[in-house]
């Protein structure tokens, strides 16, 4: 039998709605009319990670609104011009501070590391691992951000994401991650960049393993029920419908079954890089 897979987005679905957790991941349901929306971020990540591995060329920059256009035809022009404007003058603003001397050395750029375990597989996505001038290697990770504040900045010190990431690459890397290195692109009128380090707690990752235990006990069990998280920020959960009444003529007006569910969250930019 297969191995259970269980990533940030599983489990996070799972705590939200096991319900959700069901429709997705044991009956492979997609909503057929979902669109997940472009956000900025994945465009700034795909850019920064061409760039560090020292393959983001001015074509790529002058060509991104081709590259987003074709990459989802889907979305709005005038969406696309937008988004593209906003990541160019971001990543073209980075490029500049740091392009002459980084005090970071970029080991690692985007990579998926697994850990597997007796009765399942942990795996993350970190946008990178970086080595600190004090030969320390921490995680890497590039947020962009409308301001910046007190309360945003304590939100970086911990969480799911960044305790999965903990125990992912204390289990896999040969050397030990000191912590996490937030990147941070501000999208100010004149772009800001500013870096914070969290240094990685015993207690984050304990509260992770017992949590990641949970999920795996229920979801064994088959522990599925709906959640009351129906709407957000006046959004209807696109699985509401199934949770109502779950109907062949529910399910194929409204979803269809597919293997590779796509996760927006997984989603890159596809600049071509060769």
């Amino acid at each position: 039998m297969e191995k259970l897979k269980l990533s940030y987005s599983k489990i996070n679905t799972f705590l939200n709605c096991r319900m959700k957790y069901h429709w997705i991941y044991d009956e492979k349901l997609y909503p057929k009319a979902k669109a997940y929306p472009l956000k900025l971020g994945i465009i700034v990540h795909r850019m920064l990670h061409l760039w560090q591995i020292d393959k983001l060329t001015k074509e790529h920059i002058d060509n991104i609104v081709r590259d987003i256009t074709n990459t989802y035809p889907e979305t709005e022009p005038a969406e696309i011009q937008s988004l593209a404007f906003e990541a160019t003058t971001l990543v073209r603003g980075y490029v500049e501070k740091y392009e002459e001397s980084d005090p970071l050395k970029v080991v690692s750029s985007e990579m998926i590391l697994e850990l597997e375990r007796e009765d399942y597989v942990l795996y993350t996505r970190l946008d990178g691992i970086v080595r600190s001038q004090d030969d320390r290697l921490w995680r890497w990770e590039h947020k962009t951000t409308k301001q910046m504040n007190s309360a945003y900045l304590t939100g970086l010190k911990g969480g799911l994401q960044a305790g999965i990431a903990y125990i992912v690459v204390a289990n896999t890397l040969p050397e030990k991650v000191s912590g996490t290195v937030y990147n941070l692109l501000v999208k100010t009128k004149v772009p800001q960049y500013y870096r914070n380090f969290v240094t990685a707690e015993r207690l984050l990752v304990d509260r992770t393993e017992r949590c990641i235990t949970g999920v795996v006990k229920d979801i064994k069990q088959g522990d599925f029920y709906p959640s009351l998280a129906c709407y957000t920020y006046n959004s209807e959960c696109p699985y509401l419908k199934l949770c109502q009444q779950d109907t062949p003529m529910t399910r194929e007006a409204f979803f269809v079954k597919r293997e590779d569910v796509p996760r927006e969250e997984e989603t890159l930019l596809k600049i071509e890089e060769e």
